[in-house]
């Protein structure tokens, strides 16, 4: 971040800071972290299932009166 313009933010349940400019920002926690080997038993693939548990909306970005995100 130092060679960026963005910021960190204090998260509302997890202990990892979230990223202020961020329009959309989901705070998860881990749920399960499956590696995925080669014929040579190297690890090529790390898949990650993240439980999202706080959803960040910036106001810009929300139609709040239809329930939806605007893309």
């Amino acid at each position: 971040l130092d060679r960026t313009r963005l910021h960190q933010v204090k998260s509302s349940v997890v202990s990892v800071p979230g990223i202020k400019e961020a329009r959309i920002r989901f705070e998860c926690q881990l749920e399960q972290h499956l590696t995925f080997q080669n014929d040579e038993d190297e690890i090529t693939v790390d898949h990650i299932i993240g439980r999202v548990v706080c959803a960040h909306l910036d106001e810009a970005v929300y139609d709040a009166e239809k329930g939806y995100i605007l893309t």
